[in-house]
């Protein structure tokens, strides 16, 4: 995709601590670097979401033409990142992750990755929706807070309660999460020949149908995008996860809370020497941060951004940004979003 455009593209294979094996793809600078920048995407989404509009829409190839070294993360269990030292996909060990590991290995073990190629000491981080969440929960670390210059989130999630109609919202109040732990799921919503199939056939004969699917697993408002490339955005999403993932996600649902996976009273026992999981705590946040939110986003709700602005740092939220017509994934296809958001992105950078 990033060379049909006429750019430079590489892909690069993390290791992570857990001998996960995640690639990663980059689009490196022309000229000059103006520093390294870690794109990482949402739940049930993966790197291609940086660059699946037009160059002059796609934020992947904005910050690429204004001189940025552009790397596009994933996350175990998506598309791109389906390998494992010992493991196969096909072991229900390889699906016993939630964005708990996201946080403690995945992305530190990517930062570290992207500065050690790049030679340099700091990058910049823009997170969407589950890639804000690893930030909030990885940059309470000093030790990883020092390696980013600036953390944007588009889209911020931490809190979830309020969240909207969505899948998540069904899992979450009918159990449905505990559902697929009795049928022995592992993996939720991959990217499949089949799922693949059927959504773009949905997409061709029913455009509302076709929206409708889309928006139930990724929060939009139709208004905001281009329709024409629903085809395009059913090729690719959902890209998967875990089975454990989205039950995290449901717990956070049900208990309003932002913490670790709940293994029950005497699992976090075992787990955390504690009878009910540690939480992420935001007032001890280390990296300076831009948050950039939707009155629309029914995902990433206004009344659950409200609570987690009171507890991050007010000396480290650099600018808030909210579009009133936004919703949740408007933030990376948004046909408008090379208008209003993206020139704010650029001049943070260049003053941070």
């Amino acid at each position: 995709m990033i060379q049909s455009k006429g750019y430079p593209a590489e892909e690069h294979v993390v290791t992570t601590k857990a001998q996960y094996l995640i690639n990663i793809h980059r689009i490196p600078s022309k000229g000059p670097s103006k520093g390294a920048v870690l794109l990482q995407h949402g739940l049930l989404d993966a790197s291609h979401t940086w660059v699946l509009n037009f160059p002059k829409q796609s934020l992947g190839f904005i910050l690429a033409d204004a001189g940025y070294d552009v790397w596009l993360g994933n996350v175990r269990g998506n598309t791109y990142a389906r390998r494992h030292v010992r493991l196969n996909p096909k072991d229900p060990k390889f699906w016993d992750f939630s964005f708990d590991d996201f946080i403690a290995d995945d992305l530190p073990s990517m930062i570290d990755y992207v500065l050690n190629k790049t030679g340099q000491s700091k990058l910049y981080y823009i997170g969407h929706s589950q890639g804000t969440m690893m930030g909030f929960g990885a940059f309470s670390n000093p030790t990883i807070a020092a390696k980013v210059k600036l953390f944007v989130a588009l889209a911020p999630v931490a809190y979830v309660s309020n969240i909207g109609v969505t899948l998540l919202r069904y899992l979450a109040e009918y159990d449905g999460d505990y559902l697929l732990s009795l049928l022995g799921q592992n993996e939720f919503a991959p990217s499949t020949p089949i799922l693949e199939a059927i959504l773009s056939f949905l997409c061709r004969m029913d455009g509302n149908l076709c929206v409708s699917t889309m928006c139930a697993l990724m929060g939009c408002d139709s208004n905001n995008w281009n329709n024409t490339r629903w085809p395009v955005y059913a090729h690719h999403d959902p890209a998967g996860t875990s089975a454990k993932n989205i039950a995290h996600f449901a717990q956070l649902v049900r208990q309003n809370k932002y913490q670790m996976f709940d293994y029950g009273a005497k699992g976090n026992q075992d787990h955390y020497g504690q009878k009910t999981p540690p939480l992420y705590d935001l007032t001890k946040i280390k990296t300076k941060v831009a948050l950039i939110t939707g009155t629309q986003d029914y995902l990433a709700d206004p009344a659950d951004i409200i609570k987690l602005k009171a507890e991050l740092p007010k000396s480290l939220v650099v600018d808030t940004l909210n579009i009133d017509e936004y919703s949740h994934i408007d933030f990376i296809w948004g046909v408008d979003a090379n208008v209003k958001i993206y020139p704010e992105i650029l001049k943070l950078f260049s003053t941070n």
